[in-house]
């Protein structure tokens, strides 16, 4: 109930509760935030493997939480899912969506 209020109330429409911690939304951001953020709000050792490597790892995780970007179609590039880092592999997607960012939204 509280999330569907959160929906009817949100501009843009999302589920997404409020309470959002900053270690979560920076796990599922890994890909797209500079390292020494990463270090300074995860841990100081950057690790590309201690960070989920799929949205089904995400999802089992934090299954309650996500950032915006993993639902929103307003986004022109949905980026979240490519590593900067060339150390850090891209988020694995369902094959259903057959690896396609914009298809999984």
């Amino acid at each position: 109930e509280q999330l569907d209020q959160t929906f009817r109330h949100a501009m843009p429409p999302h589920h997404i509760p409020e309470s959002i911690s900053d270690l979560t939304y920076t796990v599922y951001r890994a890909r797209i935030l500079p390292i020494d953020h990463l270090r300074s709000t995860v841990r100081k050792d950057f690790v590309p493997d201690h960070y989920p490597g799929s949205v089904q790892a995400l999802y089992e995780w934090t299954p309650d939480e996500a950032t915006i970007e993993f639902y929103s179609s307003n986004v022109q590039e949905p980026s979240i899912f490519r590593s900067i880092h060339r150390e850090m592999d891209d988020v694995s997607l369902p094959s259903w969506c057959d690896n396609n960012p914009k298809r999984f939204i």
